[in-house]
């Protein structure tokens, strides 16, 4: 028993090994991609009212890729923005018009306005995309209201619902506005299937939450899967600590994040992530610009430069990789060398992977086979 034991321990690690050699050659093929889109969580709650116009306009300005936002159906069919201090001064406020809510709360000043979702999207001009927080059973509503105003473009829809029940939605109704699926699962399988269906329609971007920190959704094989079920980017919500894992909305927990595949990161610091998204972006351009004036380098150093220039590399990861091409002495007199021709190194292809795994899951099938053979004839004897 004890030797069955340490032999499915030994498969085990095997398969762990193959899925890490397989995020790499994943990796090294998703190099080109756009790497980092930072989205504002309720606009830039720093300078406005969260929700707010004047909030998702001033982080349009900071740079985000994507502004989230929750809109609200109102009694005449109108999706508008609400802040929270507004929900609560209007207890009742689905059972009211636009114009009602506007004079519930503003009485008949003019400088302060509801804003509608389309003023939202006709003020933002194109500068960032929108994600809207909403209830699902005002799904036909807003898709609807979207294409009649013709402001569906660069918007996503965010819900929880089932993928069934989503992709149910979208194939029925043929909504032009994409969807953004949210999964809270922590079963690897029941992962993957969700991301394959909302990719069936098209679903760019898919969101994790979890307060555990050891999630399957943290793991690299997940973000493996996400590059190569769909092209479908993962999304953490660090704005909140309960979502992502306990990690922090800050540099350490997007460094942290990023390390393990993420590519969409929705914060309540935005200024701060696009400068941590522009802090990763020069340090690239400089290694690669590094890389191609250096002349001769060292195979090692070139390696590790070129590792740093992977879209799942850290900013702490780049940093050091460029001081490191930085300071190395050129190899004088010796040709440069790639990892694919320097002598004793192994090149990671999905073919050599896939052949270790099962080469590995063949000798440890043949070890219980021989194992369960001798426990027959010990038996029988």
């Amino acid at each position: 028993m004890k030797r069955f034991s340490t032999l499915l321990i030994c498969a085990l690690l095997l398969i762990c090994l193959g899925a890490d050699l397989l995020c790499h050659a994943a990796n090294e093929e998703a190099a080109g991609q756009i790497e980092l889109l930072a989205v504002a969580y309720r606009g830039n709650a720093a300078a406005a009212p969260a929700n707010s116009l004047e909030a998702v306009l001033a982080a349009a300005d900071a740079g985000a890729d994507y502004i989230s936002v929750e809109v609200t159906k109102t009694a005449d069919g109108v999706f508008v923005l609400l802040t929270d201090a507004q929900k609560q001064a209007l207890a009742n406020a689905v059972e009211l018009t636009a114009a009602e809510m506007q004079t519930a709360l503003f009485g008949g000043l003019s400088s302060q306005k509801i804003p509608t979702l389309a003023e939202v999207k006709e003020a933002l001009g194109g500068r960032a995309g929108l994600i809207l927080d909403f209830d699902w059973n005002d799904r036909k509503a807003l898709c609807d209201s979207l294409k009649e105003q013709g402001i569906e473009s660069d918007v996503l829809l965010r819900t929880a619902a089932p993928a069934k029940e989503i992709l149910r939605f979208w194939q029925e109704e043929d909504a032009s506005a994409m969807p953004l699926g949210v999964y809270r699962g922590n079963v690897i399988f029941q992962t993957l299937s969700h991301l394959k269906k909302l990719s069936g329609i098209g679903a760019p971007i898919v969101q994790y939450q979890s307060k555990n920190y050891f999630n399957v959704a943290f793991g690299g094989y997940a973000a493996w899967r996400f590059r190569t079920i769909g092209g479908a980017r993962l999304m953490a919500a660090t704005y909140d600590e309960m979502l992502c894992g306990r990690r922090k909305d800050g540099v350490a927990g997007w460094e942290e994040l990023v390390g393990r595949g993420y590519t969409v990161l929705e914060t309540s610091c935005i200024k701060e992530l696009i400068a941590y998204q522009k802090q990763r972006e020069s340090c690239k351009a400089e290694i690669q610009s590094a890389l191609q004036t250096n002349g001769e380098i060292p195979a090692q150093t070139r390696q590790t430069a070129e590792e740093a220039l992977l879209p799942g590399a850290t900013l702490s990861a780049r940093q050091t990789a460029l001081s490191i091409l930085l300071q190395a002495p050129a190899a004088i007199g010796e040709p440069s060398k790639t990892q694919s021709d320097e002598p004793g190194v192994l090149r990671v292809t999905p073919g050599k992977v896939i052949a270790i795994v099962l080469c590995g899951a063949a000798a440890v099938a043949w070890q219980v086979f021989v194992h369960k053979m001798q426990r027959k004839k010990e038996k029988t004897n």
